[in-house]
């Protein structure tokens, strides 16, 4: 197994809060490090089909899910349960 970052959690936070943290560093390790033929990847892509960037992990009603960055709280997906097929 290899070591490709740390993460620091914090204790303080709530679990939401946590798990947000958790799929954001997830997510930045992907976009950085996982670059079929040279190009960029999308992790996750936006449920908004019309929308060709990632979701953004956030806590909203205290429960860590992705969202789409253009419009706040749309297409709200909970991390943990994006659809696996969910590919543009």
């Amino acid at each position: 197994m290899r070591q490709i970052g740390t993460v620091a959690l914090d204790e303080a936070a709530s679990l939401a809060e946590r798990l947000a943290a958790l799929a954001n560093f997830t997510q930045d390790l992907v976009l950085e490090n996982h670059r079929p033929g040279g190009r960029s990847v999308v992790w996750p892509h936006c449920a908004n089909r019309d929308h060709g960037h990632p979701m953004t992990p956030l806590v909203l009603d205290g429960v860590a899910a992705w969202v789409c960055p253009a419009v706040s709280g749309e297409a709200a997906v909970p991390v943990g349960e994006f659809p696996s097929g969910s590919r543009r």
